[in-house]
């Protein structure tokens, strides 16, 4: 049994080998062709002419106009200059601006209310003009140390000479060397009223007389003064009064 099968299975191979190399045939140098199949057998390869494209006229564009003859316009010169920036106004400033003031109700209801006219002010009543009177003999009276004398000389050559300028020049300098001296005081205060400085002459006596202490002969003197710048400037009755009290010195 098995030699059979074996023995069939030989002459079935043989047989296939045998058909095999029949149908194999010899090789050609030749390139096989190359076959379309993606074209329809019995088709023509050649497409047939397609519809006719339509034509499209193309129009020439505008031609732009001439320029008009003529100088170019100038253009606007921008300034490279920068602008000042604005100062920031510091933090106080800001914080104390005060809010802006409201009208008051009673502004607001009567708008036409004529505003209140303040009082005229009060004349200033004009100086009492100056008048002309005798003028007494100025007298300088040498007293105190042996510079104060030397000043006091030189003033008294100047009041006979009616040089009043240097006079009252040496004065000053004498009473600031003393200037507790009532005598210089009282010297000085007969210079300024030889001057018309009748005001000045006055306060001169004034200070003359708080410095005299017992000295009853220079007060009276000074109140004499007092009297006639008083009485130069219009106050008669004061002036009364400063003769008045020359008289009690005495």
């Amino acid at each position: 049994m098995t030699i059979r099968v074996v023995s069939s299975f030989l002459v079935t191979v043989s047989l296939g080998l045998g058909l095999a190399a029949c149908s194999i045939e010899p090789r050609s140098d030749r390139p096989a062709p190359v076959i379309d199949r993606s074209a329809v057998p019995g088709a023509s390869t050649v497409e047939p002419p397609g519809p006719p494209l339509p034509q499209v006229r193309v129009q020439p564009l505008p031609r732009p106009l001439p320029l008009e003859s003529g100088p170019p316009a100038a253009q606007p010169q921008m300034s490279m200059t920068p602008k000042p920036k604005p100062k920031p106004k510091p933090p106080e400033e800001v914080a104390t601006a005060s809010p802006p003031s409201e009208p008051t109700p009673q502004a607001a209801e009567s708008p036409t209310t004529p505003p209140t006219e303040e009082p005229a002010a009060a004349p200033v009543p004009a100086p009492a003009p100056k008048r002309e009177v005798a003028l007494p003999p100025a007298e300088i009276t040498p007293k105190g140390n042996q510079a104060v004398i030397a000043l006091l000389d030189s003033a008294k050559q100047y009041v006979a000479r009616s040089d009043w300028d240097r006079a009252a020049a040496a004065l000053e300098r004498a009473v600031r060397l003393e200037p507790k001296n009532a005598g210089i005081w009282h010297d000085l205060a007969q210079v300024r009223l030889q001057q018309r400085q009748y005001k000045q002459a006055e306060d001169l006596a004034a200070k003359s007389n708080s410095l005299a202490g017992n000295d009853r002969q220079v007060k009276s003197r000074n109140w004499k003064v007092i009297a006639v710048s008083r009485r130069a400037r219009g106050d008669d009755s004061g002036a009364d009064a400063a003769e008045a009290q020359a008289s009690v010195e005495k």
